[in-house]
């Protein structure tokens, strides 16, 4: 075999030699120990025109694409004339060097074509449920999808430990629950459940615990712990690992991480705010559910359906209370809405209860809530009440004093099967002094099985139809209690609050209260047998 010689100046197997390189699509490029080109094939020189012999790389505006400090044989890339190149520096024979040269421009668009959708996708499917477990499985699964081949998620540390969800590749999310003194022993967790990040390559794989990797996964070859950044603090930690024959991150790669975990940050973040929300309003609304307790002459029931407004919660309340033979019962709306008409409810509830102790009328106690309103520090102290004092009768059926202000009239169910509205009138209180409220008591009685019904003004007012823009009206309303003859108390809430939200297809623009009080027939003695 001819052998060819050393490349100092033009040898007769040049020409050869050019023939074979310029069939290349790889940019070639052949430097003598000073850096000046000696050879330079045809892609590389449509790449870098500058390329002639002669030229020294290491000069001029070439310095930044042909750097000589960079480590032999790695890739790396450089930007060049709007241009990116792959560049790889290689030694040959003697002090020449051999430069090889590849256009990624459009490898890279197509890269960062492939990241932005990847972003897209991840933006909507986290952002599509406020559920803290269930975001967490979203984002381990298009982590694995994309980025890793396992990817592990730690919650914030919560009485000294970590919840997390795992998943590998292919298979189902684990979830489960470790001390946070455990956790410091993985690379990099500890800054990150703090908030700060720590690049991939100061990690070491081999330092990973075996418990950690998913069971069966095998030796970790890279590892990538990004911080989840939330609202002002920290919304956990993103951990990604590589298997043995997957590349490590670079840092095109940690970038993508980054972006990635910052929009699982909010996520999360998200969803624990709204759950912290959603636990505010669920204890709220526990405050404001009927007390009800069994009354052996009174059947009684009532719901409060809250608007769902992003899982807020409204100012309306009931309240059944039954003290020395008396029953009370209670139909309130405070203005507004949100936990602060709530925290206002349940005080205004609560209010009611004590003072009961020093007045049992409707229209007084009425009064002394009026008064006591403008003190409350409620942001808008105005409140729709209704309230109905009943007594047993002796024959049987009940006895009732009721006064209203501000709420719709209450309806009454007859043992006929007809309906009557009760005489009430009052505007709501805290807008004007006792004596201008136009408060009245109407005084009434019913008979065994039948029915008074309390009912806040969100049932007459709401929107559906099949134009989904006509009231439900009162006239509806009575209609539908009026074929309610017969039925329990609880069965005539759980009835007209089914045939109201049929009409308005559950797009509930109002809260919307009921309470139904059915007198018992009277309790039958048992014989004694003994006497």
């Amino acid at each position: 075999m001819k052998s060819v010689p050393a490349f100092g100046g033009v040898l007769d197997d040049a020409p050869l030699l050019e023939g074979v390189l310029g069939a290349s699509s790889e940019g070639v490029v052949l430097c003598a120990s000073d850096d000046t080109v000696l050879l330079a094939n045809a892609a590389a020189k449509a790449l870098v025109p500058e390329l002639t012999p002669g030229y020294s790389v290491s000069a001029g505006s070439l310095t930044r694409l042909f750097d000589l400090m960079a480590a032999e044989g790695q890739s790396r890339e450089a930007e060049h004339r709007g241009r990116r190149l792959k560049v790889r520096r290689q030694h040959v024979t003697g002090s020449h060097r051999v430069w090889y040269l590849r256009d990624t421009s459009a490898e890279t668009l197509l890269t960062e074509r492939r990241q932005a959708d990847f972003l897209s996708e991840a933006g909507l499917r986290l952002t599509a449920s406020l559920n803290v477990r269930r975001c967490a499985h979203t984002a381990v699964r298009l982590a694995t999808d994309f980025l890793a081949d396992a990817a592990i998620l730690l919650l914030p540390a919560r009485r000294r430990h970590v919840e997390w969800v795992r998943v590998w590749a292919g298979r189902e999310p684990e979830e489960g629950r470790t001390p946070l003194a455990a956790m410091s022993e993985v690379p990099g967790v500890t800054d990150a459940l703090f908030g700060s990040a720590v690049p991939s390559r100061w990690l070491d794989p081999l330092l990973v615990p075996a418990w950690l990797a998913p069971s069966g996964f095998g030796p970790v070859r890279a590892l990538s712990v990004a911080a989840l950044p939330g609202d002002g603090v920290p919304a956990g930690a993103l951990l990604l690992l590589r298997r043995e024959g997957s590349a490590p991150f670079d840092d095109q790669a940690e970038t993508l991480v980054r972006l990635f975990a910052a929009r699982v940050g909010a996520a999360i973040c998200t969803a624990v705010r709204y759950q912290e929300q959603a636990d505010v309003n669920a204890a709220l609304s526990a405050c404001l559910a009927p007390g009800q307790s069994y009354v052996s002459w009174a059947d009684v029931a009532g719901t409060i359906r809250t608007c769902p407004e992003a899982g807020r919660t409204g100012g309306d309340f009931l309240d059944v209370q039954e003290r020395e033979g008396e029953l009370m019962v209670t139909l309130g709306d405070v203005c507004g809405r949100g936990a602060r008409a709530a925290l206002a409810a349940s005080q205004l509830r609560h209010s009611l209860r004590m003072l009961r102790s020093v007045e049992r009328r409707p229209v007084p106690l009425m009064n002394l809530i009026n008064r006591g309103l403008p003190l409350a520090g409620m942001p808008s102290p105005y409140l729709s009440l209704a309230l109905c004092s009943m007594r047993p009768l002796p024959g049987g059926g009940l006895r009732a004093t009721l006064a209203s202000a501000g709420h719709p009239a209450p309806l009454v169910l007859r043992c006929d099967g007809s309906v009557r509205a009760l005489p009430v009138g009052g505007t709501p209180l805290g807008a004007f002094d006792d004596d201008e409220l136009g408060l009245r008591a109407v005084d009434f009685e019913l008979a065994p099985g039948e029915l008074c019904l309390l009912h806040a003004d969100g049932n007459a007012e709401a929107l559906g139809g099949p134009g989904k823009g006509e009231p439900y009206g009162s006239a509806r309303l009575a209609e539908a209690l009026a074929g309610c003859d017969g039925m329990p108390a609880t069965a005539v809430v759980e009835r007209l609050d089914q045939l109201i939200t049929e009409w308005t297809g559950g797009d509930e623009l109002d809260d919307r209260g009921l309470l139904a009080v059915r007198a018992r027939p009277p309790a039958r003695k048992e014989r004694d047998d003994h006497g």
